[in-house]
């Protein structure tokens, strides 16, 4: 096609700018965000929960990924949440932890993370009974 020609005319001329075509051009992508405090902290025998939350401005769909996902926790790369219970076997440090969203094309993280899993702290025990003085 010839592109778009724009014309004036009196009643005795006709004058023509040279044709032109404008191209839409789509917005460009942005990154997705990603938000979220994780506990440090984690108690044999609890159920450890941190919860993610991603969003698109692009409102493309978006998926979550994890890397150092520690072995007594599970990943749900749909939703972002990442829980579970650790054991005896689990106290101490696990390795970094970072998890990101991506919308295919840009991906964002958070800063990385380590979940201290302590043991559980058994009650003290109770306190000697205090002697009574002798009533006289």
């Amino acid at each position: 096609s010839p592109g778009i020609v724009i014309s004036v005319s009196d009643s005795k001329a006709t004058v023509s700018l040279e044709a032109f075509t404008i191209t839409v051009v789509p917005p460009a992508n942005r990154p997705p965000s990603i938000a979220g405090s994780p506990s440090t902290t984690a108690i044999v025998g609890q159920l450890y929960l941190f919860q993610a939350s991603g969003a698109d401005p692009d409102a493309d769909p978006i998926v979550y990924d994890i890397l150092g996902n520690p072995r007594w926790a599970e990943f749900d790369s749909a939703t972002g949440r990442l829980q579970g219970t650790p054991t005896n076997a689990d106290v101490g440090p696990t390795g970094l932890i970072s998890i990101s969203v991506s919308d295919g094309r840009l991906r964002t993280t958070l800063q990385a993370f380590s979940i201290q899993v302590q043991p559980i702290i058994p009650p003290a025990p109770p306190a000697p009974p205090v002697p009574r003085a002798a009533e006289p």
